[in-house]
């Protein structure tokens, strides 16, 4: 019942995973596929809202974890099949480790 963004595929390592996020965004950016955070992950720890009074939750865990654990890739419709093979051989190779 939900959809993603049509620009983004996200991700979320995990928690206990035997690789950490940090581990495959290194080895997707070194395969070549470009990485960014989740939008900004958890918004209340971003530096811009020191000085700002805000009204959260009393666990931000969640949002936390996609702090920690989340990334997300480019998605488009014009992607080649060479461009998602590689995609996939990236992940499959992650796997190897």
């Amino acid at each position: 019942w939900r959809e993603h963004s049509w620009m983004m595929l996200p991700f979320e390592v995990a928690e206990g995973a035997p690789v950490d996020a940090e581990a495959v965004v290194a080895h997707l950016e070194a395969s070549g596929i470009e990485t960014r955070p989740i939008v900004a992950g958890n918004l209340v720890r971003h530096p811009a809202m020191q000085g700002i009074t805000y009204r959260a939750a009393d666990s931000l865990a969640v949002a936390d974890g996609l702090l920690e654990r989340g990334f997300m890739i480019g998605c488009h419709p014009m992607a080649t099949e060479a461009e998602l093979e590689h995609l996939k051989q990236a992940f499959t190779g992650l796997e190897r480790r």
